[in-house]
C-alpha cells in the first residue's frame, strides 16, 4: 500500500498512528488468487480475484482502496467484474469495501495473538458478504516465503463450521482472499489453490494453475475469450485468429509495460526473448475488434 497521505488514511478509521505499525498485510498491487469450490469431493467451479496496479486504486472518503476484481472459469458462468476494494491500515488489519452496498467490513486482523478473538465478515463470493463471525486464534507461527517471514494464524470460528483455517499475512485466508473462514457449510468448501504476486508464486500452486486468461475485466469493446494457444509457453504463441492487415501485436507485463510490439505475417509470435513471467497479449484485428488475454512465459 502506498504511504501517500498515510496519516489521513489511518485516522480515517479512527486508529492512532504509533510505533506498532508493521509491514503491509496484503500486497499493494498485481496479486492474483485462484480458488476452487467443491461440494464434497466434486469440484463445482474455479474462480479468481486480483488486485489492480496501484495507479488504478480508488480514493473513497479520503481512504485509498486497492481495486479488487473477480472472475470465474469457465467465463460463461459470469463475466469478470470489479467487486470491491481492499484497505490495509498497516497495523495488521485488512478491510473490504463492498461496492454493492458501500459498506466497509473487517476481513483480517493479523495483530492478534493466541487466545485473542475478533468478529470478521466472511464472503461467500464477491459482493456477497455474510454477517460477522467470531473467530478465535489457536496458534501463531511464521512461514518463510522467498526468504521473508510471514505471520500465520490458526483460526477457528464460534459456529464450529468450516474446520481449522489459516490466515497468512500478505496472502489472506487459505480459502481465498475473501474466504476468511473457508466455508460456512459442512459439505461445500472453498480452498486457495494458488496465490501469486508480481509474477511470482507465493502460496501453493504451479505455473499451470496460476495462469488465468479470462479473469480480468476488459475495457469496453474488448473480447474476453481465448484466441491463442498455449497459455503456458517457452518459445512461441500461436494466434487462432487472422492477423493479416491487423495492427501490430502487443505484449505487456502485468504492470502495464509494453515489452514487445511487432507484426506477425503468419500466426506464430516468437516470445523466446521475454523473461519468465505473466504477460498480456493484445491485438486489434482487421475489423477493429480488440483481443486480449494472458499467458505465462517459462
Amino acid at each position: 500500500m502506498r504511504t501517500l497521505n498515510l496519516a489521513s488514511l489511518v485516522f480515517g478509521f479512527g486508529i492512532p498512528f504509533s510505533a506498532n505499525a508493521q509491514f503491509p498485510s496484503i500486497p499493494d498491487s498485481n496479486a492474483i488468487w485462484f480458488e476452487e469450490t467443491t461440494l464434497g469431493p466434486d469440484p463445482l467451479f474455479s474462480s479468481g480475484f486480483y488486485l489492480e496496479p496501484f495507479d488504478h486504486d480508488s480514493l473513497i472518503n479520503d481512504t485509498l482502496f486497492n481495486l479488487l476484481g473477480s472472475g470465474f472459469y469457465p467465463p460463461q458462468i459470469s463475466p469478470p467484474f470489479y467487486c470491491g476494494g481492499l484497505f490495509d491500515d498497516l497495523f495488521g488489519r485488512v478491510y473490504f469495501r463492498d461496492f454493492s452496498s458501500n459498506w466497509t467490513y473487517l476481513l483480517y486482523d493479523f495483530s492478534l495473538d493466541i487466545g485473542d478473538s475478533v468478529n470478521v465478515c466472511v464472503s461467500e463470493g464477491c459482493g456477497n458478504i455474510s454477517f460477522p463471525v467470531k473467530m478465535f486464534v489457536l496458534n501463531v507461527d511464521t512461514l518463510i516465503i522467498h526468504d521473508e517471514p510471514f505471520k500465520r494464524l490458526q483460526i477457528v470460528n464460534a459456529m464450529a463450521s468450516g474446520g481449522m483455517h489459516y490466515w497468512i499475512q500478505r496472502i489472506g485466508g487459505t480459502g481465498g482472499i475473501l474466504s476468511t473462514l473457508g466455508s460456512l457449510t459442512v459439505s461445500t468448501e472453498t480452498r486457495l489453490t494458488c496465490m501469486s504476486y508480481n509474477d511470482t508464486i507465493w502460496f501453493q500452486g504451479s505455473a499451470s494453475n496460476c495462469i488465468y486468461t479470462s479473469i480480468r475485466p476488459l475495457p469496453h469493446g474488448e473480447i474476453p475469450v481465448s484466441f491463442f494457444h498455449p497459455s503456458l509457453t517457452t518459445n512461441n504463441v500461436t494466434l487462432d485468429i487472422t492477423t493479416a492487415n491487423s495492427q501490430p501485436i502487443e505484449v505487456f507485463t502485468s504492470d502495464g509495460r509494453m515489452v514487445l510490439r511487432e507484426r506477425v505475417p503468419g500466426s506464430v509470435l516468437d516470445v523466446s526473448g521475454l523473461k519468465p513471467g505473466v504477460y498480456v497479449l493484445r491485438v486489434v484485428d482487421r475489423d477493429g475488434r480488440v483481443w486480449q488475454g494472458r499467458f505465462m512465459k517459462e
